[in-house]
């Protein structure tokens, strides 16, 4: 039995934790496989050694609980933008995580450590690996990219991290352009999918209200601070309100602004909802809304998991022309695209889709039928044991 070691910055930390379930459930889909899998996280707020469905994950220490917050809800890279200070958990940090992945692979002794978000835990990986044969995958989900372009002589360290690697991996075709661009190495692009169940059939959508949805970290490059300001600018007579799903860094900010518009009775948010819960959600709504932008830090959207969830939803989608976003939407066809930063744009999208059914129909049908082509975690799970076994995908 193959055995790999997932080495991770988040990870679930309970059951019913909603961090990144896509990770979750690729862990969860090779272990049914066969493939014996291992998790290497960080702890939070001093959580130790755990297991998820079966799946050990090891916790390493790195401070005391109260500070041991550099991980996890709104993710390492925002966090080190938004409060410089958290530079001094670094150190330990990698001196913890390298200790314990040490210590996992020469107990374990691993075929594949599969590094994911690679600046820095490949440096975990080699450690790790040392003179061994364990395989060394990485996979980029495109913030570890643009988080190197943001800090000085950082791609440097990136590429000399990449050189003892024996395959690289990127969530999605924008993903690998930039890991080509800034690396200059090919990446397989593998993309990992929700867990969250789709709609058996589109539907038609036919309420009174006029939901919006909108799911995502409270972060900057979510972009909802336009979202917001774009609900304003909606016609009164629509009633349009607004449904966030999503906690972060940004909800005390973005409270202020609904506040300072007059929307607060408007906008309703929610956050750690169920899979169920949130399916609900997806196919209740009139229009998702998808604002993000590239942040002051240049990180953007790399594929952008919960528009694939909304469009196996069959939901009318309006979305940003930025990072991959346009490799999934096509604009006119599986939903409307539009300048990012740019309420009026947002505001005229929607209003279309709310005032034109047809359209919205013919949209969201066309985007179920996308996602239905696009989301096949067996076709996912099929291309990384070949990787894992250092064939082609």
């Amino acid at each position: 039995m193959m055995r790999v070691l997932h080495i991770v910055s988040t990870f679930a930390r309970a059951e019913d934790d909603t961090q990144v379930p896509w990770l979750v459930e690729l862990v969860h889909r090779l272990h049914a496989r066969g493939i014996e899998c291992a998790v290497l996280a960080p702890a939070y707020k001093g959580l130790r050694d755990h297991s998820i469905a079966g799946i050990p994950v090891y916790r390493f220490r790195y401070a005391p609980a109260r500070l041991e917050t550099l991980t996890h809800e709104s993710g390492a890279p925002n966090r080190l933008k938004k409060n410089p200070l958290l530079f001094l958990l670094v150190v330990p940090y990698l001196i913890a995580g390298i200790a314990r992945a040490g210590v996992l692979n020469r107990s374990h002794r691993f075929d594949v450590i599969h590094v994911h978000w690679p600046l820095p835990h490949m440096v975990f990986g080699m450690v790790a690996r040392g003179r061994a044969r364990t395989r060394l995958v990485a996979t980029f989900y495109g913030a570890e990219i643009r988080f190197a372009r943001w800090l000085p002589l950082m791609t440097s360290v990136l590429r000399w991290l990449m050189r003892p690697s024996d395959a690289l991996i990127a969530i999605a075709p924008f993903v690998a352009r930039e890991v080509e661009q800034t690396l200059g190495r090919r990446a397989h692009v593998i993309p990992y999918w929700s867990r969250v169940p789709t709609a058996a059939a589109p539907r038609a959508r036919e309420h009174t209200t006029h939901e919006l949805l909108a799911v995502g970290r409270l972060i900057e490059r979510k972009g909802y601070e336009y979202l917001l300001c774009a609900l304003s600018l909606i016609p009164a007579p629509l009633d349009a309100r607004l449904t966030i799903v999503g906690r972060g860094q940004e909800r005390a900010r973005l409270d202020a602004l609904c506040d300072e518009l007059g929307i607060t009775a408007r906008v309703r948010w929610s956050a750690d909802l169920s899979d169920k819960a949130l399916a609900r959600l997806y196919d209740e709504c009139r229009v998702f809304v998808h604002p993000s932008i590239v942040d002051r830090g240049g990180d953007t959207e790399s594929v952008g998991i919960v528009l694939l969830e909304a469009m196996s939803h069959a939901c009318p989608i309006v979305a940003t022309r930025v990072g991959g976003i346009p490799d999934v939407i096509e604009d006119g066809v599986t939903g409307l695209l539009v300048a990012e930063k740019d309420p009026r744009a947002l505001a005229n999208a929607i209003t279309r889709l709310l005032t034109d059914t047809d359209l919205a129909q013919r949209l969201g049908a066309a985007a179920y039928r996308r996602a239905q082509a696009l989301m096949n975690w067996d076709q996912s799970v099929d291309a990384l044991l070949r990787v894992y076994a250092g064939e082609e995908p």
